[in-house]
């Protein structure tokens, strides 16, 4: 692995420089007054002095990554001040930042200790937000020093803590480093989902520098499952931001990413620009983790144009550096390079040696992909030196390691290694076997005849069975082949299907659009022809709002509550101003429902939301009342809609007065039969007459009960 991932970059990012530098004055004067002074200490003089150790935090994180020894210097200074006033509040702030200056510098473990201490102080001060805070840097250092599961456990722990907080640029921050552990673990798929929906939460917040990140990262995900073009593309775009924000950190970050794009492609000139441009900005922002990648993808670009030895410096550097990071991932790459090096060289004793010792880091990180290319280069280290068992040894365990299975060129060379290793066997028999027979012919000639037919028949009866045993071999290859593409064209099959269901629920719900949008055009009509401008102008704004949410959200048959519940608002406010305020509504979420992690389909409430307006207040003499009510209950959603209209019979007499029939419960039951195909928990909707105490009709209750799974927010 030599791309580099953005697990400093997203989690301790200049936040305070993306809301703009006004906001640093006005959250160290807003936090001055955190804590009380102490008795004896005048008032203001304390709140001046909080003041100044908040404006020195602010300093400190502004110049965390331009200027880190002086952002260092600003951080101590808050650090001393805070503990000489007994100001917890700022001491715990101060300890943060210091240990997040520490991990860029590279000092891991000094930057976990300035965290688990200020970690301690939050917790007495009941900090939700700035726990999680320590939480994340804490899964930072865990990353860089390889501890990924314990990295995990720090990041599951602060989005827990964000989401109580109500933190979302944090959240998509951890979504990001989520992503990082899952891509270091080869699992792509769960990384290029995280990576997705880190992205959504920043473009919702817009976040331009935040935004550049996650193409970074959605980028390097496309790369490691071969889109090399969808990875240039997201590369490019992050690097356009990263210009404009003048943010070198992730500048040398990309450039080096895209520099592995080049050299994927064999145009080794552009590849070294970008690998010594990423060098130059990493080293002078002593980012050492950026600087030993970019040390080792130059080499490797020399290695790749056989000039080894230009190439071997650069990795014995990358060595270095690594070894001083205790980086077991970094230190394997590095030695495999050099191993390979010596292979090159014919030096096959000091390549296994550097092998055996990248073989133990290796292990150590828990890389599979790093782990298959040692033991492939082991394969060909004892290929070359004639040891064909051993070859055939790590080569096998080489596959183990490989997500896929054989395919037929791997199957081939496994078969020729075998075939080798018997015939040099035999020959070695018939060798010996020749060796005796010469000896036996100066005495019997006779005899020498008769052992060389036998020999020779011998020979060509084995050469037979094992052309017999090729044969064979190929056939049950074959066969596996066979079996393997029968299951493919299934999977295939399934997806198809799948695919199938999901254009008939986008077709229906594209047949409800036009009904709502066709009746929200009558009422701007109307309007325009009873010459209410004023009414009409609004009621087109509205609309076009509307409308816009309505096309942003159409590309998912899933969205999250909060979208629905936005699009409630706009469409009840439309046939509000449409009716002139003849009804009133409410919308009740329940505190226990989290409306950004709950998912429902697609303009699922609003049908009844409509037909309740249309049929059941419109033709109320009083005004109305609509009550929309969302709760969870046991593993499932409850949307109820309740209106205090003229009820469902009446609503049929007046219907059937009109010259259009209404299609829009008929297209919402044949949606609803659609997402409930093949599901074993069913969406299902009850209604419900309601009566007063003379037995007369007072409303229609609507209840929509919506199953919840444990499906993430976003797929890739």
């Amino acid at each position: 692995m030599r791309d580099l991932k953005w697990a400093i970059p997203v989690v301790t990012r200049k936040a305070l420089r993306w809301l703009g530098l006004p906001v640093l004055f006005l959250l160290s004067q807003w936090s001055a007054g955190w804590t009380q002074p102490e008795q004896g200490y005048a008032t203001s003089t304390y709140q001046r002095d909080t003041s100044r150790i908040h404006q020195l935090c602010a300093l400190g994180k502004q110049y965390q990554y331009s200027r880190p020894d002086q952002a260092e210097k600003y951080l101590d200074s808050a650090y001393q001040e805070a503990r000489q006033l007994g100001y917890k509040k700022g001491e715990a702030q101060a300890g943060l930042q210091l240990g997040v200056i520490a991990i860029i510098q590279s000092d891991v473990e000094a930057g976990r200790q300035f965290t688990l201490q200020a970690l301690r102080l939050f917790q007495v001060l009941n900090d939700t937000f700035s726990i999680g805070d320590c939480h994340k840097n804490l899964g930072i250092a865990n990353y860089y020093q390889g501890n990924y599961a314990e990295a995990k456990a720090c990041y599951d722990k602060a989005i827990a803590l964000f989401r109580q907080a109500g933190a979302v640029l944090s959240m998509a921050k951890c979504y990001t480093n989520m992503g990082n552990i899952y891509q270091q673990w080869g699992e792509y798929q769960e990384a290029l989902g995280y990576y997705l929906k880190s992205a959504q939460l920043v473009e919702q917040l817009g976040l331009e520098e935040g935004l550049g990140q996650s193409y970074g990262n959605i980028a390097m995900a496309y790369r490691s499952v071969g889109d090399l073009e969808a990875a240039s593309a997201y590369h490019q775009k992050a690097l356009l931001l990263f210009e404009k924000s003048e943010d070198q950190y992730n500048l040398s970050v990309t450039l080096n990413n895209i520099g592995l794009i080049y050299e994927e492609k064999q145009a080794y000139t552009e590849a070294l620009s970008y690998f010594q441009q990423a060098f130059d900005k990493a080293q002078s922002l002593g980012g050492w983790h950026i600087a030993v990648h970019s040390l080792n993808n130059i080499g490797y670009a020399y290695f790749k144009q056989g000039d080894y030895s230009r190439a071997l410096p650069y990795y014995e550097r990358a060595l270095a550096i690594g070894k001083e990071l205790k980086d077991p991932e970094v230190i394997a790459n590095v030695l495999e390079n050099i191993a390979t090096i010596h292979i090159k060289n014919k030096s096959y004793t000091q390549a296994l040696t550097l092998l055996q010792e990248a073989l133990t880091q290796a292990a150590q990180a828990r890389q599979k992909n790093d782990l298959k290319s040692l033991h492939d280069t082991f394969s060909q280290v004892y290929t070359e030196m004639g040891h064909y068992q051993q070859a055939l040894q790590h080569y096998q365990i080489a596959r183990a390691y490989q997500d896929s299975l054989f395919n037929e060129e791997k199957s081939r060379q496994i078969a020729q290694m075998r075939t080798r290793y018997e015939v040099e066997k035999k020959e070695h028999q018939i060798t010996a076997q020749q060796q005796e027979i010469n000896l036996m012919a100066q005495t019997k000639q006779v005899e020498k005849q008769l052992r060389l037919v036998l020999i020779i028949t011998l020979g060509l009866l084995f050469l037979l069975l094992m052309f017999m045993y090729s044969r064979y071999r190929l056939k049950r290859q074959s066969v596996r082949m066979l079996h393997l593409k029968n299951e493919e064209i299934q999977a295939k099959n399934l997806r198809i299907s799948q695919m199938n269901q999901e254009l008939e629920k986008r077709m229906l719900r594209a047949q409800m659009d036009p009904h709502f949008i066709f009746n929200s055009l009558n009422s701007i009509q109307h309007f325009i022809t009873t010459n209410d401008k004023t009414s009409a102008l609004k009621y087109l704004s509205k609309f076009s709002r509307l409308v816009r949410q309505v096309l942003e959200n159409s590309v998912n048959t899933q969205v999250p509550l909060a979208d629905e519940i936005k699009l409630l608002e706009h469409y009840m406010a439309l046939e509000e101003l449409r009716y002139n305020h003849s009804f009133g509504y409410v919308i009740q979420v329940d505190e226990s429902v989290d409306v950004y992690d709950t998912e429902i389909p697609f303009l699922l409430i609003q049908p009844y939301v409509e037909n309740a307006l249309v049929h059941g207040l419109r033709h109320k003499a009083e005004a109305g009342q609509l009550r929309i009510e969302i709760k969870q209950e046991d593993h499932s959603l409850l949307c109820r809609v309740e209106d205090n209209g003229v009820g469902r019979i009446k609503a049929r007499q007046y219907r059937g007065q009109s010259a259009f029939p209404s299609r829009g419960m008929s297209v919402t039951q044949q949606r609803l039969d659609t997402l409930n195909h093949d599901k074993t928990e069913k969406t299902q909707v009850h209604t419900y007459d309601l009566v007063d105490e003379q037995g007369n009709a007072c409303g229609t209750r609507v209840d929509i009960v919506i199953p919840q799974t444990e499906t993430p927010c976003l797929q890739p």
